[in-house]
């Protein structure tokens, strides 16, 4: 055998048939789900480059989507982790890996001890979700060849997949601009997450192209406040200091939003419009159908865990550094036209 197909991996099957890496996997393991001519397109290569599988040691068998997880905040309820987990999910049990999920908090901070942690849990690679500024700890560690950061891009070396929230969040504020809307709050849950720190500049540059820069009434971190503090704030900017429109940059708390303002007799979008940030599925069953900005949640899980397989298969050094992946506005009935 050739010394280029002894080298040959599961990702150079996949590039030179141009099918996905979980494709070929089941063509290798003889499942279901791949037509024909794709099967033979893959065999056609396997044939000629003689490619033997490697057989991965029991040890290397588990993918790790760590998450933060305590007392406080319980991220598995989260719909956007249910749909990350979905796509991760997809991809890595048709290419015969099991998923294990650890919470942040369980994990060592040093380098050598997290690399044993992993190795004594038969983890093969990880996939990090939801890490906040506080998590610096991450920079330390140098082995990096088999983690994936998702919505969080700490340095160059990490490999990380994420949408374009600064592009969303643009899009969401130039919507208001464009119907008229010049007193416009943003509401962002929580800046230590660098996904709505990126929301949050996209929505600022919305505002400066629009010369408006009177962000007083603006709450950089909503997750600060109960219920009834935030209710005290959106009355008083709603009815007093001329806010006309909010963009809230995650569905969640659009939906949050919505309840105080009903609760309050404000109506949507009669007196006030908003835009949320994610379109979750239930964004189109509010009153009124909520206008949002759609990120492709479960796709950034399918191409985070491909991503992560072809370095697992050792082609960490031809994938992408960061995948940017493209949001979309979701127009419904939370916006009205202004005159």
């Amino acid at each position: 055998m050739s010394r280029k197909a002894e080298s040959l991996s599961i990702y150079d099957i996949a590039r030179m048939s141009g099918v996905s890496i979980s494709a070929v996997s089941k063509v290798l393991n003889g499942r279901a789900g791949i037509g024909d001519e794709t099967k033979q397109r893959v065999m056609n290569i396997i044939k000629k480059h003689k490619y033997v599988p490697r057989v991965l040691p029991s040890n290397l068998d588990t993918i790790a989507c760590c998450i933060p997880i305590n007392l406080e905040n319980n991220h598995l309820m989260n719909p956007y982790i249910n749909n990350l987990l979905s796509g991760i999910g997809d991809i890595a049990f048709e290419s015969g890996y099991i998923l294990s999920i650890i919470p942040t908090s369980k994990l060592p901070r040093n380098e050598g001890e997290l690399s044993r942690y992993f190795r004594q849990r038969k983890v093969s690679g990880s996939i990090f979700m939801l890490l906040n500024s506080d998590d610096d700890w991450i920079r330390n560690i140098t082995d990096r060849e088999k983690i994936i950061l998702i919505s969080q891009v700490f340095a160059a070396d990490f490999v990380s997949v994420a949408a374009d929230n600064r592009g969303g969040g643009f899009e969401a504020v130039r919507h208001l601009v464009e119907y008229g809307h010049r007193g416009i709050m943003l509401i962002m849950p929580g800046l230590k997450y660098s996904d709505h720190k990126e929301r949050y500049e996209g929505a600022k540059q919305a505002l400066a192209e629009a010369c408006i820069d009177d962000y007083r009434d603006s709450i950089e971190d909503s997750l600060e406040l109960v219920d009834s503090d935030l209710a005290m704030h959106l009355e008083r900017s709603i009815r007093q200091d001329g806010i006309t429109a909010i963009f809230a940059a995650s569905d969640q708390e659009a939906y949050r939003v919505m309840r105080i303002l009903n609760e309050k007799g404000i109506a949507i979008p009669e007196e006030v419009s908003i835009v949320g940030f994610d379109d979750y599925n239930f964004s189109s069953h509010t009153n009124p159908p909520l206008t949002t900005v759609r990120q492709p949640i479960e796709e950034i899980g399918k191409i985070a865990c491909n991503t992560l397989l072809s370095m697992i298969e050792g082609g960490a050094e031809r994938v992408n550094r960061l995948t940017l992946l493209e949001t979309s506005l979701i127009r419904r009935k939370s916006v009205r036209l202004l005159k």
